[in-house]
């Protein structure tokens, strides 16, 4: 089995991923799954989202009727994985780790259809770190929402266990001065405060930003920032990759911002230490 984009090839050169338009770009659903059914005869459908399509994926990788009685938390988890290989390094990694380090020394060998709400709750609170706990948490409810699609579950028996999810707050917005002060607090490097506030770029974008990025044309005062890539610290690492989602896209900058771009070298906005910067 398998999930292809149609409209897009990624491929890597020089440690970069690099997109080229397929031959069906624009036509039709853009993401096909392919697998085989019972009787061995090749199938596939389309789907608009990727999400979608994984998830279809996965389940398909599950026949209820069989695997009910003897898939394993461990066995969920490498079919669930793979539905989030579209997000960024660091979220993944995240994922891992809370994978390995509460969820799989403890849950990993149980049978799915034995898990109940007791048993995890207690689980869940034996996780000292109120954060790890609400991560882990969260994890292990999204693998298991896969189990009660694919039918192996009639409930997920982590739902009712509250965290894991996040919660909206209350932003309370700055003023022109409020902005203007902060900006002023942040020299000598208010240039990286500009670019994030202006531009609405995350800050791993913001990080790993290239004066090729910038658009030669100028209209009116304004430039086109191509967003293509970000960087993180990864496990003490910096992994370069393509903006979250892998969704590229273009932004306005002002001209009077490009010029305080760095030109030569592979960031136009380094650290101090002439690295990029992380958080």
């Amino acid at each position: 089995m398998s999930v292809t984009d149609r409209w897009w090839r990624v491929t890597v050169r020089d440690g970069k991923k690099v997109r080229t338009k397929r031959p069906e770009y624009g036509l039709g659903q853009r993401w096909e799954v392919r697998w085989r059914d019972a009787d061995n005869r090749s199938r596939k459908k389309r789907f608009d989202l990727q999400d979608d399509a994984l998830d279809f994926d996965a389940q398909q990788r599950l026949d209820p009727k069989k695997q009910a009685a003897k898939t394993s938390v461990t066995e969920l988890h490498d079919l669930w994985l793979p539905t989030k290989r579209h997000l960024g390094t660091k979220t993944r990694t995240g994922y891992d780790t809370m994978w390995r380090v509460h969820i799989e020394p403890t849950l990993g060998g149980r049978t799915v259809t034995d898990l109940d709400l007791l048993e995890l709750v207690a689980w869940h609170n034996r996780i000292e770190s109120r954060d790890s706990a609400r991560q882990a948490l969260s994890v292990l409810r999204s693998m298991l929402d896969i189990a009660v699609t694919a039918g192996l579950l009639p409930a997920n028996p982590a739902a009712a266990i509250k965290g894991g999810q996040t919660t909206k707050r209350k932003v309370d917005s700055l003023t022109p001065k409020q902005v203007a002060a902060l900006a002023k607090a942040m020299r000598p490097h208010e240039t990286e405060f500009w670019m994030l506030l202006t531009c609405g770029l995350r800050f791993g974008e913001m990080a790993g930003l290239s004066y090729e990025q910038v658009s030669d044309s100028d209209e009116d005062g304004w430039k086109i920032l191509h967003v293509d890539r970000q960087v993180q610290k990864v496990r003490g690492e910096l992994v370069w990759g393509l903006p979250k989602g892998d969704k590229e896209r273009d932004v306005p900058l002002p001209d009077w911002l490009a010029k305080r771009l760095g030109k030569n070298g592979r960031l136009a906005l380094p650290a101090p230490s002439g690295e990029a910067w992380t958080t």
